[in-house]
């Protein structure tokens, strides 16, 4: 496995895993660590803003892959999850790659990395993200940007939070906001908005997201106002938002 990074990393705090991603989770043999620390989602509230028309969504029942399960789950949590399950030098850091060739004399590909090393392997999976070397070998077309940014974070409440176990969400006119716990503690939050041209540098400091975040909810629900002032600092991300067109 290779990470063009140092050490492990994840962006965005958390993210929801429904169905099927648990069926591949139970498959890996991690499945069951992550449920003892992340609540089952019962469902979801979705409120237009500023007129409060509110819409109830549901995340229980049975459909074609058996019963619904969506929970909230802390990327780092995930990610330390999977790579313990992993032999001892498995991960490889600091392998960039910068090119994948075939092999003209077999049917081995070859993947070469930022400092020479070739390696050939017999099967590759691409998992590098928007930019990713291996989606353009294989001929995808290129990530797009999607004209929107999003901005997310972890709220801690050492004490404990009040909220049930279900997705919050306000739809405004430009800006949308919501949160969800990921255990009794902690509690993810984001926004999606229209980007803008000073986005790249506030997303270099966390206390500059900080001050954006509280500026776009100023007139949302204090809730979720609350939630942000919460958050750690280190969690907070501002990143453009992009998309890989069929």
């Amino acid at each position: 496995m290779l990470e063009r990074a140092d050490s492990l990393r994840t962006t965005g705090a958390a993210l929801s895993l429904m169905t099927n991603a648990w069926r591949a989770l139970d498959i890996l043999g991690v499945a069951e660590s992550l449920r003892l620390k992340h609540p089952q989602l019962q469902g979801a509230q979705v409120t237009s803003f500023p007129s409060g028309f509110t819409k109830q969504l549901s995340y229980t029942g049975f459909g074609k892959c058996g019963n619904h399960e969506v929970r909230c789950v802390q990327r780092s949590v995930l990610l330390e999850a999977l790579a313990k399950e992993l032999a001892p030098g498995t991960i490889r850091f600091n392998a960039k790659v910068v090119s994948i060739q075939q092999s003209t004399d077999s049917s081995l590909t070859i993947v070469k990395l930022g400092d020479g090393t070739l390696i050939k392997a017999k099967v590759l999976i691409g998992c590098d993200g928007g930019n990713s070397v291996v989606a353009e070998w294989v001929g995808l077309p290129a990530s797009s940007l999607s004209g929107r940014s999003a901005i997310r974070g972890l709220a801690t409440y050492p004490e404990g939070h009040k909220f049930g176990p279900k997705v919050q969400q306000f739809w405004g006119e430009h800006l949308r906001a919501g949160f969800v716990p990921c255990n009794e503690k902690d509690v993810y939050w984001f926004t999606t908005q229209s980007s803008l041209s000073c986005d790249s540098d506030i997303g270099r400091d966390p206390k500059s997201i900080l001050e954006n975040a509280l500026e776009r909810l100023r007139d949302y629900p204090e809730e979720i106002l609350d939630l942000v002032k919460k958050t750690q600092i280190d969690t907070l991300t501002l990143t453009p938002l992009n998309l890989r067109w069929p």
